[in-house]
């Protein structure tokens, strides 16, 4: 399914101050912000899991567009190279004396 993504949280908050969170226990934190580490937490994992769905998505378009590509390819050889030679080697057989 989707890659685990795993993030460490730091124990220092801003301008260096230690919060109040025991090491381990960040979903249960009661400080002010710890609310808002989560959510934040939270819409980065999304955010990765999202970008890691589209980068797949990117892979199948280009390996789509390269064997569109290919087809192209080989239907214009068909149109400009095989189909009048056999046309012209019909032709040919059809006018060649018995």
């Amino acid at each position: 399914m989707w890659p685990l993504v795993q993030l460490s949280l730091s124990r220092k908050g801003i301008s260096a101050v230690n919060s109040h969170c025991p090491a381990g226990s960040q979903r249960f934190c009661h400080t002010p912000c710890c609310h808002l580490l989560q959510a934040a937490r939270k819409s980065y994992v999304d955010a990765i899991q999202l970008l890691v769905e589209l980068a797949s998505l990117q892979t199948a378009f280009l390996t789509l567009d390269e064997a569109i590509k290919t087809t192209n390819r080989r239907v214009n050889a068909l149109d400009s190279v095989v189909i009048p030679r056999l046309e012209n080697t019909i032709a040919y057989i059809k006018a060649r004396p018995v």
